[in-house]
């Protein structure tokens, strides 16, 4: 059974906090005969969380409490629900949602709860449910569920769902996560992506550039989305600018956005005043768990 210090469990209610991720470098490449385009990003673990509780029960049932998150029958977590109980004809639970991860943010909120939900039934109804099933219904769910399974810094190649450990450890840094007024969806964000001309990489590899100094990384390290998400959101250019301005070595968009995150070398004494970011989340990049 996958496990960590993100789990906790009774004899009939199980609880998990679904971690949040961000970003390091993405490279989108051309679109695969399956729909999906090909990707090359590394994948951070970030401990700001939504929690996930499953309770046995006589029927199944769905809440969802904090920030609002959508019907309920397009909801990640339920989805998960379903695929476990199709495959495994386990018994209902009640299936309680914290969301407090904003949405729309490229900050794997949902694909984390999907993960997080796998997790409790897992813990509830081990019976027959190998890792390995565990990681083929992540993949069924989003490219970036596999990801939430590991719980550690990998590099994400084919649609995400290929995973190579990393030895990156950024512990030594304070990362701040400013979440502006908008919500950018990821569609649209591939969509706009095909419209314009396609990005020339350099030859180095990201698992590569990864290894240069933190320091370094705001020459080399780049996330293609920004180059259409910036166009139709300058402020979030802006945002990132103003991230550099108050020390940050290293400023970027996270997955498709809206979230821009700084590393800092030190928590940050002031952040930027800005009217359109209306969170804030600083915090330590502690040991991965």
């Amino acid at each position: 059974m996958f496990s960590g210090s993100w789990l906790f469990s009774t004899l009939a209610a199980v609880l998990a906090f679904a971690p949040a991720k961000i970003n390091l470098g993405l490279r989108v490449g051309a679109l695969r005969a399956d729909g999906y385009h090909a990707v090359e990003t590394v994948l951070y673990p970030v401990p700001w969380f939504d929690a996930v509780e499953a309770v046995t029960a006589d029927a199944f049932a769905f809440r969802s409490y904090g920030q609002p998150c959508g019907p309920p029958e397009e909801n990640l977590c339920v989805k998960a629900w379903r695929l476990f109980q199709q495959h495994t004809g386990c018994r209902p639970v009640h299936l309680f949602l914290l969301k407090n991860l904003p949405l729309g943010a490229g900050l794997g909120g949902g694909s984390s709860d999907a993960v997080a939900t796998l997790r409790v039934l897992q813990a509830l109804f081990p019976d027959g449910v190998s890792d390995e099933l565990m990681v083929h219904w992540a993949e069924q769910l989003g490219s970036d569920c596999p990801f939430f399974l590991k719980g550690r810094p990998v590099l994400a190649t084919g649609r995400g769902e290929v995973l190579e450990p990393l030895a990156l450890d950024l512990s030594a840094y304070v990362l701040t996560i400013a979440v502006p007024d908008v919500q950018v969806s990821t569609a649209w964000a591939y969509a706009a992506w095909d419209q314009q001309s396609a990005a020339t990489h350099p030859e180095a590899k990201l698992s590569e550039l990864i290894r240069l100094q933190v320091s370094e990384w705001r020459h080399h390290l780049y996330n293609d989305f920004e180059s259409v998400v910036f166009t139709r959101f300058p402020h979030l250019s802006t945002l990132k600018q103003a991230l550099y301005e108050s020390g940050a070595v290293y400023a970027s968009l996270s997955g498709s956005g809206s979230a821009v995150y700084g590393l800092f070398e030190h928590r940050p004494e002031s952040l930027p005043a800005l009217p359109f970011v209306h969170r804030w989340w600083t915090g330590s990049l502690g040991p991965v768990p």
